[in-house]
């Protein structure tokens, strides 16, 4: 029997994975959702009309469109799962009525345009009241379908205090859902956020009609990348080679369930960034991030051309075949450096 009151704030793809996920494995969990469209059909049909459609959701998994003092005071874990860019707007209404003994999992992947934060560092901010030690990340390869279908999949769980990360793996873990645990909470953060960005790049590759050598090329140089970027950071530079980056690298940058990757790979095939987005249905987190990485990158002074080729062709409307060129014809320079 679970002794966690889970609140899963998010009901689009991942959040409603998520929440669906832990009700099946037996935990209390309720999500909660803008839409009462969405809240209705969760509570009466046991699905979610616009994510996941053909999901049937666990029975037991409740759903509510509004949150105040007495609702937040009867749970103790609450797993965010709002878009990154979308955090601080949803979080300002009702964060102040959250316990300060609460356990917070970021389940949200991105960096803010503007103050450059990702998710645990919004979180700092618009909850003060619960400390850095009780929240965490979980990351790593988890498309929303399969973890709904309980397929194998494998995650990362980081916080700062060891017993937190632990807390949430127990939450998390099943024998079809493996969390493994780790002490480097912003390189999860930077994997998470940047993978979306080369995502981009690779499915605008495949849309340009780019095969495996081009593939291969992106997902080491964008690794490269990423990796940089968190060690300037502070991040381990061994999380990079776990789940929640490489894994999750690959499986964002190679598959059409990748939303970000589908983005890229009309733009390669000539479409307008407009018709795509329009047209996607659900958030590309991607495309806001690639503004706020080229900043980020901007700001640590860190080597990052396939983000900013990224930038280039989203923000300043470069032709993507010029801004390939231009990738392809820098400097000649040593792989490790």
């Amino acid at each position: 029997m679970s002794y966690n009151r889970t609140l899963v704030l998010g009901a689009g793809n991942f959040g409603t994975c998520l929440a669906h996920h832990l009700a099946r494995k037996g935990e209390d969990v309720t999500l909660w959702a803008r839409d009462k469209n969405i809240v209705s059909a969760i509570n009466n049909d046991h699905r979610n009309p616009s994510y996941l459609t053909k999901i049937s959701l666990a029975p037991t998994l409740k759903a509510i469109d509004n949150l105040d003092e007495n609702r937040l005071s009867n749970f103790n874990v609450i797993v965010i799962a709002i878009p990154t860019q979308f955090m601080r707007k949803a979080l300002e209404t009702f964060s102040h009525h959250i316990n300060s003994e609460t356990l917070i999992v970021c389940a949200s992947k991105g960096i803010e345009i503007g103050s450059l934060k990702m998710p645990i560092s919004i979180v700092e901010e618009m909850i003060p009241q619960v400390s850095l030690s009780q929240i965490g990340i979980i990351s790593g390869p988890s498309f929303a379908i399969e973890v709904a279908q309980d397929m194998p999949t494998s995650v990362s769980i980081a916080s700062t205090d060891a017993n937190t990360a632990k807390a949430i793996q127990k939450i998390f873990h099943t024998g079809s859902f493996r969390a493994y645990t780790s002490s480097d909470p912003i390189g999860l953060e930077v994997a998470g956020a940047l993978k979306n960005v080369i995502a981009i790049a690779s499915g605008a590759a495949s849309g340009l009609g780019m095969e495996n050598n081009a593939l291969a090329a992106l997902l080491t140089r964008g690794l490269a990348e990423i990796t940089r970027v968190g060690v300037a950071l502070g991040s381990n530079p061994v999380t990079f080679s776990g789940l929640g980056g490489v894994g999750d690298l690959f499986l964002t940058c190679t598959s059409d369930k990748s939303r970000n990757f589908r983005v890229g790979r009309m733009i390669g095939q000539g479409k307008t960034l407009e018709s795509v987005t329009n047209n996607l249905g659900s958030i590309a987190e991607g495309v806001a991030t690639a503004k706020s990485a080229h900043q980020l990158a901007k700001k640590l002074n860190v080597d990052t051309p396939i983000i900013n080729t990224v930038y280039s062709v989203i923000y300043d409307k470069k032709p993507l075949q010029q801004a390939v060129k231009e990738l392809f014809e820098r400097e000649m320079k040593a792989e490790i450096t």
